[in-house]
């Protein structure tokens, strides 16, 4: 389908930041109002920077534990751990609330629940840390770059098991996910290319002293492997360059990026084809892509305005941000996203958070709602004044996607009132 032109009214200007962004502030939304749709697109995703971040907290170094250390030793090792986890998860919250560019933050985020790995199976904060400013870097550049770097990652190399993939003992926990959920997307190679692949990445491991990526000649499977339909001595890079020749890995990404942009519905396989033609095309630049996306029909069409419900990031950072209320204290938002079921830096599995209708049930959704009318009940005088005071009609097109569930607003309540009203319909829990 052919792209919607034309300008954006307010409804759609506000559809594009919240889709693109973390909540969207009402002087963000007018001054993308009435541009064409391309324009407001191409801006909204060039005028991103990967560049900025605040100073990244300072981490204990990689320290093994030993059955040689005291019970005393290892408390201390234990709650040093414990305290660099939440260290870096409140960093993490902190560069979403602060950031000036928060598609860069959205594709983060993006990127990590693709690309899983959790801090909890690591355990090491400072190697997580690490591959948050990998995704940083590439989230919005070079998609075959960002599978290379994710590929010789060593929070990803830990958590899927690689480490211990050597000659003879092949693990394939790697080789798996690399072409289930990162790739080429399930029914789309064999259990053959899985043996092989996990030989071809045999030595492919960390040094636990640099912290860093490490080939191991000596622990590599330099066999004869065949891997869809290409035979040889192949390693981890012939494997990645194979997968980026077959095309079900655009159309793969291409998925990804329907139900991160568009819906949770199913999508059209033209559309996906159609996008995935594209972002190959383009040698994967994610950018190409994500512009594609935004300027289609689909992105435009009102039968995905308001269907999408916000994962708990979006929720409680685009609620602070939108309102530019001042935020509960950091350590309280990653407890609130935990309680809401979202887990910063530690997903329960390797296919990420489960999202869409997940997101919801008989105990988040009243938790969400009470956590909504807390944040604008304790919101003070000063908070308040900073909130723009619109016509009613205004208010409503600004915070909610579609109609209010419950009663419109009234004359007769005062400001605060009206946005205690909005921010606790269920309507607002969608995006």
């Amino acid at each position: 389908m052919v792209a919607v032109m034309g300008k954006m009214n307010l409804q759609e200007a506000r559809h594009l930041l919240m889709r693109t962004g973390l909540g969207a502030r009402w002087h963000d939304i007018q001054r993308y109002q009435n541009l064409s749709k391309k324009r407001g697109v191409h801006h909204a995703v060039y005028s991103s920077s990967n560049r900025w971040m605040l100073p990244p907290p300072k981490l204990a170094t990689w320290i093994s534990w030993s059955v040689k250390q005291t019970p005393k030793q290892r408390q201390h090792l234990r709650r040093r751990l414990n305290r660099d986890k939440q260290v870096l998860k409140q960093w993490f919250v902190k560069n979403m609330l602060r950031t000036p560019y928060p598609l860069t933050e959205r594709m983060m985020l993006f990127w990590h629940n693709h690309f899983t790995s959790s801090i909890n199976k690591v355990n090491q904060p400072n190697l997580l840390l690490k591959q948050n400013i990998l995704f940083r870097r590439h989230g919005l550049a070079n998609f075959r770059q960002l599978l290379y770097a994710v590929s010789r990652d060593p929070a990803m190399l830990i958590y899927l098991d690689n480490d211990s993939n050597i000659k003879g003992k092949p693990n394939e926990n790697f080789a798996r996910e690399l072409l289930e959920l990162f790739t080429l997307g399930e029914g789309h190679y064999t259990e053959a290319d899985i043996r092989a692949a996990a030989k071809a990445f045999t030595g492919w491991t960390v040094d636990r002293r640099s912290q860093s990526f490490v080939f191991r000649k000596d622990l590599h499977d330099n066999s004869i492997k065949t891997f869809m339909g290409k035979r040889g001595r192949l390693n981890g890079k012939h494997i990645i360059d194979r997968i980026l020749q077959n095309p079900h890995t655009s159309e793969h990404i291409a998925r990804q990026f329907w139900a991160e942009f568009i819906s949770d519905e199913k999508p059209n396989s033209q559309t996906i084809r159609r996008w995935g033609n594209i972002f190959r095309r383009s040698h994967y630049d994610i950018r190409t892509l994500l512009v594609a996306v935004l300027n289609s029909s689909e992105f435009w069409s009102s039968r995905y305005r308001g269907e999408k419900i916000k994962s708990p990031v979006e929720l409680v950072v685009g609620t602070l941000r939108s309102l530019i209320i001042k935020p509960p204290s950091t350590k309280r938002i990653v407890n609130i996203c935990d309680t809401l079921g979202q887990k910063l830096l530690s997903p329960e599995t390797p296919k990420g958070y489960a999202g869409g209708q997940e997101w919801i049930d008989t105990f988040t959704l009243p938790t969400r709602i009470n956590l909504m009318a807390e944040f604008i009940n304790k919101a003070n005088r000063r908070d308040i004044s900073r909130i723009p005071k619109l016509a009613i009609k205004d208010t409503e097109h600004w915070l909610l996607p579609r109609k209010p569930i419950r009663k419109s607003l009234s004359h007769a309540l005062n400001q605060q009132q009206n946005l205690h009203a909005l921010l606790t319909d269920p309507a607002y829990q969608l995006t």
